[in-house]
């Protein structure tokens, strides 16, 4: 999957998925960690990712993991 950073903090970050104009529905922005992402701290906000979309530890939860900085 693809989207863009939105923040990030000393250990985590927050990205916002690129919406599928097929599926047509809102897209929850997803936590990831510094553990999940290679290069963290090159990572800026608004940088293009790619990433895998996984359950997190809570029910219902989404995070993302694997996340690889892209040029565009």
């Amino acid at each position: 999957m693809k989207g863009k950073v939105k923040s990030l903090l000393s250990s985590y970050g927050f990205i916002t998925p690129e919406s599928s104009e097929e599926e047509g529905e809102e897209l929850k922005d997803l936590f990831f960690h510094k553990s999940g992402a290679s290069l963290f701290y090159e990572l800026s906000v608004g940088d293009v990712v790619q990433y895998e979309q996984t359950e997190g530890r809570k029910e219902g939860e989404m995070i993302a993991t694997t996340v690889e900085k892209i040029e565009e």
